[in-house]
């Protein structure tokens, strides 16, 4: 873990109040994005630098935490990479949990307010390693391909043919045998 200390003059006064943010050593960049505001240090390189100032804005700190900024979406918590693994066992496999995809799972870690760079590919390890995501991963369920159905009246009517033939579904009408035995 890296720390980047924030140095703040708490309202003109000469007292300096100490914030420290912890983040994950994984994305280099973060490093740079979440110290340019405060030293103003940028890469020497003029695209590297231009990427970073760009990126810097999608960043704040507020009460020691680093949060990501959306256009239309709540600050997300940046959380390290111990928490990050524990949330996504949460969501995936806890008590509500219902084993989802990789991209459904990022979208509930979004949804319940939180980031980390490498969420994608967190994701689809996880989802990769989970047994029973593995066993029952290829039950699909989908629309009917073909129906099968008596001739009643209420069954056999254009409204149903209508929609069954816009869902790409055929219809097949069975014979009963013995009808005087369907009471």
């Amino acid at each position: 873990m890296f720390e980047v200390v924030e140095d703040l003059l708490d309202d003109g006064i000469d007292k300096i109040n100490y914030r420290r943010v912890q983040y994950d050593r994984r994305d280099r960049s973060l490093t740079l994005i979440v110290s340019f505001p405060q030293d103003g240090h940028l890469p020497q390189e003029a695209k590297e630098a231009k990427k970073i100032k760009k990126r810097a804005v999608r960043f704040t700190i507020l009460n020691d935490t680093l949060y990501k900024r959306g256009f239309s979406m709540p600050y997300l918590k940046y959380v390290d990479e111990e928490e990050a693994k524990y949330i996504l066992e949460e969501i995936h496999e806890g008590v509500c949990g219902d084993h989802a995809g990789p991209r459904s799972l990022v979208s509930k870690v979004i949804r319940t307010g939180y980031f980390w760079p490498t969420m994608q590919v967190d994701t689809i390890e996880l989802v990769k390693k989970c047994d029973k995501c593995q066993r029952f991963g290829n039950v699909q369920f989908g629309i009917l391909r073909t129906i099968i159905l008596d001739n009643g009246r209420q069954i056999n009517n254009q409204g149903l043919g209508d929609f069954c033939s816009g869902l790409g579904i055929k219809n097949q009408f069975s014979s009963p045998g013995h009808p005087q035995a369907n009471g």
